[in-house]
């Protein structure tokens, strides 16, 4: 559909985590989240689609966009995260690479994410298991009873719950590589945020917006639908599944699917009725659908016009029409 996914489809759940303000109090952390700024999505008309990550503020709107100022999802909600676990004491560091990174400091919020990650590393490392990390420690809970019926419960005995720091510092530095242009070391930080958080939405949906990104649209759209199946089954807000779905549809368009594009920003409104983002997708889905309407018309007259007979020409006379 010839628009260009760098200026039209930013990252969009590393919004999540610029745009999120962290409030520890009472053994739990608040993160309001407003999904929009330098985080939000872009689209073609309007849009771009779900930022799958949907960031920074110089991967500009496309033509008919361009100059503004970064569309906003406008849903403001609350993600109740239970910060316990091994290595709580590093949420107030994402916290803060976040607010570097909203600052304009990339260089400094890196430095302090791989602090992070290496001290995760470095307490991993004093006992073997299998250390995952969960927003509430119910679902912890389920995780381990859903592991247990597996694989009984050595598997369990062997589970370590870290805080969902990690998964976080994760996050947010796969999508500082990405915004980078360092593709591949995104796609290794977010392949250990999906294995150490296998209930997290927002890595799956930045693996979407990197595929896509590579013009790999069915594995965006596999991706995609992954993280929307996640932050249904599991908590997830409405933000993120507006913002799976948006992927979703985006994904839909570049593989020629406008009818079903249509439904997933549809179904997107139903969560983040004020998007523009996806207002703007269908309408430029009803602009590409009435052109292709038109277009069948044309060629549906120009079938069916009866052939124009040639005037006959004396026996005598060649024809050379």
């Amino acid at each position: 559909m010839g628009r260009d996914m760098e200026q039209n489809f930013p990252l969009h759940l590393g919004a999540l985590l610029c745009q999120a303000a962290y409030v520890i109090a009472a053994g739990c952390t608040t993160a309001s989240i407003l999904f929009g700024g330098e985080g939000s999505e872009k689209s073609a008309a309007g849009q771009g689609g779900a930022a799958a990550v949907e960031t920074p503020a110089d991967r500009a709107d496309g033509a008919a966009n361009a100059g503004a100022a970064s569309d906003m999802a406008s849903v403001a909600y609350e993600v109740v995260i239970d910060p316990s676990g091994l290595g709580h004491e590093h949420m107030t560091a994402v916290r803060e690479a976040s607010d570097l990174l909203q600052e304009g400091k990339a260089d400094d919020a890196v430095k302090k994410l791989d602090a992070v990650l290496a001290a995760f590393g470095k307490l991993m490392a004093v006992k073997q298991g299998r250390y995952v990390c969960f927003r509430a420690a119910k679902q912890f809970d389920d995780y381990a009873a859903a592991l247990g019926r597996d694989k009984g419960g050595g598997a369990v005995k062997s589970l370590q719950r870290l805080s969902w720091a990690y998964c976080e510092a994760l996050h947010l530095k796969a999508y500082l590589a990405a915004s980078a242009g360092l593709n591949d070391e995104a796609m290794v930080l977010l392949r250990k945020a999906i294995e150490h958080a296998p209930y997290a939405p927002g890595p799956h949906c930045e693996r979407g917006f990197l595929f896509n990104q590579l013009k790999r649209y069915q594995s965006a759209l596999a991706c995609y639908r992954m993280g929307l199946d996640l932050a249904k089954r599991h908590g997830g807000s409405a933000g993120e599944q507006a913002i799976a779905l948006r992927g979703i549809g985006f994904s839909q368009i570049e593989l020629k699917d406008l009818s079903g594009a249509r439904a997933s920003f549809e179904q997107s409104l139903t969560l983040d009725p004020e998007s523009e983002l996806a207002q703007n997708e269908i309408a430029y889905i009803d602009a590409m659908l009435a052109r292709q309407d038109k277009a069948e018309g044309e060629a549906k007259k120009v079938s069916s016009a009866p052939e124009k007979k040639k005037e006959a020409l004396p026996a005598d006379v060649p024809d050379t029409r």
